[in-house]
């Protein structure tokens, strides 16, 4: 009985760290979306990349960024609340 109340308390207590890591990744990339489409054209035009000929914020790499990054901060955020919370 003690066992199973204190396993349903852990499960509740990382779904919920889960949730609020998620919740962060999906704050992150919305942000990020909607100032990427407040930019102008030529900011995805400029020709300033690392290879010759490519734009210095090409729409691949931009997107690439969008989804990792928001992802390493969103395990930032599940590794920091995993040491918070006992």
């Amino acid at each position: 009985e003690l066992a199973a109340r204190i396993g349903k308390a852990d499960f509740i207590g990382v779904l919920q760290l889960g949730t609020a890591a998620q919740a962060t990744v999906q704050k992150i990339r919305t942000t990020i979306y909607d100032h990427l489409l407040q930019q102008d054209i030529a900011y995805f035009e400029s020709m300033s990349g690392s290879a010759a000929g490519e734009p210095k914020h090409g729409v691949g790499d931009l997107a690439y960024r969008l989804s990792t990054d928001a992802e390493a901060a969103g395990d930032i955020v599940w590794a920091a609340a995993q040491r918070t919370v006992p």
